[in-house]
């Protein structure tokens, strides 16, 4: 399966754009636009983006029972611009 969500925004002056996306496995940045994700799933995201993986222990939440791991794992998709029209793709390579 794929899920696209197309993002457009506009802002009055040139300002640092951040997209996150959060997962609760270590992801890897691939060859090309795409970070792997977990059990198969592939993000894919526009080229004038800058990938940016941070990895963080959300202190006082329980995210053993929520996500089913004590580490959590922020994806920054970054650009610096005015206005920027952009789609995010999670592609299905064996994904569960």
């Amino acid at each position: 399966g794929v899920v696209s969500v197309c993002e457009s925004v506009r802002l009055s002056d040139e300002q640092k754009i951040d997209f996150i996306f959060m997962t609760h496995t270590r992801p890897e940045k691939k060859n090309g636009c795409s970070i792997a994700l977990a059990e198969g799933c592939v993000l894919e995201y526009d080229a004038r983006l800058e990938p940016n993986i941070e990895e963080f222990d959300p202190v006082g939440m329980d995210t053993l029972s929520a996500w089913g791991s004590e580490k959590l794992y922020r994806i920054h998709l970054s650009a610096k611009s005015d206005a920027l029209n952009c789609v995010f793709t999670v592609r299905s390579e064996g994904c569960k």
